[in-house]
């Protein structure tokens, strides 16, 4: 079990994503435009591979991802933080209204190493890259 120092600096970190995710969204990923850019031409895709994009935040590298992995491609993005994903899953509903391209999970990796999936997701993302 974490301390309950580590505990309150994850409640903190989460609490200031969660914060600032509308303003990140609206403001601060244009900014990132050239790095989202960068981070894909360095992963060189390519249709049909499958993307887990850690800390995806308000899903910019996801999305650009998603874009160039086809129908049968999958990005998963995965934040710490409710209010960024919120913001990654409407960016994917307003991109793909009737199409599953991103699934999004939270974890939290403890100081040991391990981490504890929030939602029980991360076997079921395991299983989804893995076949």
């Amino acid at each position: 079990m974490d301390s309950p120092q580590e505990q309150a600096g994850l409640a903190w970190q989460t609490g200031v994503w969660n914060r600032i995710a509308d303003v990140y969204l609206r403001e601060i990923d244009r900014r990132f435009a050239p790095v989202v850019e960068h981070v894909i031409a360095r992963a060189q895709l390519a249709a049909g591979d499958r993307v887990l994009d850690l800390g995806t935040g308000t899903g910019a590298v996801a999305a650009r991802a998603a874009q160039l992995l086809g129908p049968e491609g999958l990005v998963v993005g995965v934040d710490i933080s409710a209010d960024m994903l919120r913001a990654a899953r409407q960016r994917m509903a307003a991109q793909w209204p009737t199409e599953k391209k991103v699934a999004c999970a939270d974890f939290v990796i403890r100081t040991d190493g391990t981490f504890e999936d929030t939602n029980r997701q991360i076997d079921e993302i395991y299983r989804t890259l893995m076949t």
